[in-house]
């Protein structure tokens, strides 16, 4: 049975590609720990250190990754539906980038005093939208299959707006803040950010193979799920005066 999967060309295919994906994976992780949290270990000041903003790296990796966890199974889920992949690409590319363009654009109109409370609110409402999106996608997918392809591009458009609008300000409103508080970090943090978005779509393509892209789904909530928390318990309980920011500051 084996020698006959190893001779199937598609077999040998999906083989190779989740080797070179394992392959990106740990190369992407190692130059992420080498040249971003490295550093940051191996300094001691308050100006630059690991235990200082590590709530930071970790809340803008969250975002990094948590955002291609949730791209991802969208571009994937909508190929069949929209009859090609070249079209599930450009569409969930174009539906994630203007929405998300909206919602960071929205952002800056929030003032500085509310920033952390905005933050609050829109990373609880991204996890309740992304969670019925992930109940009613089959449903509405099966229900319009048959339409013309405007039709579903204007369907998946719309399906994918309420998710990018929200996903599109957790960004720079941690910008905003943390450059008003900690502006020598803000180079960092944009590294990190990047960094993970490598790593996170490498991670969504292993973990799709191997458990499919619902569980892809979900991981991206938690990725957004541990935002929310260091939101909660560390930057809104620094400013509330009940919690340090990290446990040495």
């Amino acid at each position: 049975m084996r020698d006959t999967l190893n001779e199937n060309p598609a077999y040998r295919a999906s083989t190779e590609a989740n080797r070179v994906m394992r392959g990106v994976l740990l190369i992407s992780t190692f130059f992420t720990g080498l040249f971003i949290v490295g550093p940051m270990v191996l300094r001691r000041g308050r100006d630059l250190s690991l235990s200082h903003h590590g709530s930071y790296l970790l809340y803008f990796a969250a975002l990094g990754a948590g955002f291609m966890l949730v791209e991802v199974p969208f571009i994937q889920r909508l190929t069949l539906y929209l009859g090609s992949p070249t079209y599930a690409l450009a569409v969930v590319l174009f539906a994630l980038l203007l929405s998300g363009g909206i919602g960071s654009l929205s952002s800056q109109q929030v003032s500085h005093g509310m920033i952390l409370y905005r933050l609050r609110t829109v990373l609880l409402a991204l996890l309740a939208i992304i969670g019925l999106q992930l109940l009613l996608l089959s449903t509405i997918l099966d229900w319009t299959q048959q339409w013309p392809l405007w039709l579903r591009i204007a369907v998946a458009v719309l399906f994918i707006f309420p998710a990018g609008f929200m996903m599109g300000q957790p960004f720079p409103l941690g910008l905003r803040w943390i450059a008003a508080n900690d502006p020598a970090i803000i180079p960092w943090l944009w590294a990190i950010n990047g960094a993970t978005s490598v790593v996170g779509s490498a991670m969504a393509t292993i973990l799709a193979l191997q458990f499919g892209f619902y569980a892809v789904s979900l991981v991206g909530v938690l990725c957004y799920g541990g935002a929310l928390g260091l939101v909660i318990w560390l930057w809104l309980g620094r400013v509330a005066g009940w919690r340090p920011l990290v446990a040495d500051a």
